[in-house]
């Protein structure tokens, strides 16, 4: 596959299902627009959410998003007073970020012979969905496609039949005497 799309950081960032918010994390979820302003409390998905995002700006969401918009305030928030503070995603840009990497995605599985309609049928060998319904990337299809961009070997599952980004060797059969 040609160069990525997408400018990740130097470390890779941990799985996102073994990822912490922050102890009280109700401040930035207000700020990045995942709950209203008003709100008093938040759900674990909105707490998952947040990992999520934090996770996408850790492989370089800010500039895939950049590169695909141009200009991308409407999906970022700042610190109001101060420029020196890390542009961030709120929850649309999260949003508009995940449905670009879903393309990218649903692209690099039909290089890989997956037609369009099929790529409901992928799961990671967990058996669970690459892609919702609504031909989003799930949180197991966005680190199984996060690590097949940073060229880890990968494989997943098409109508039960075992794929991969690498070549599977072949059990030898047993030689008969």
């Amino acid at each position: 596959m040609g160069p990525s799309l997408l400018c990740r950081a130097e470390k890779s960032a941990p799985p996102l299902e073994n990822s912490a918010a922050a102890p009280n994390p109700l401040k930035e979820l207000k700020q990045r627009q995942i709950i209203s302003p008003d709100a008093e409390d938040y759900t674990e998905e909105d707490l998952q959410t947040l990992v999520r995002m934090k996770k996408a700006e850790a492989l370089g969401a800010i500039d895939f998003l950049t590169r695909k918009l141009k200009n991308i305030q409407a999906f970022t928030v700042q610190k109001r007073g101060d420029l020196n503070s890390p542009i961030e995603l709120n929850k649309a840009g999260f949003e508009k970020y995940l449905f670009f990497l879903s393309q990218k995605a649903i692209g690099y599985f039909a290089l890989r012979h997956v037609e369009a309609k099929e790529v409901f049928n992928l799961t990671d060998m967990r058996d669970r969905k690459i892609f919702d319904k609504n031909g989003l990337l799930t949180l197991p299809g966005e680190n199984l496609f996060n690590n097949i961009l940073e060229k880890k070997h990968v494989q997943w599952k098409l109508n039960g039949k075992t794929m991969a980004n690498y070549r599977i060797k072949k059990e030898a059969s047993p030689k008969s005497p």
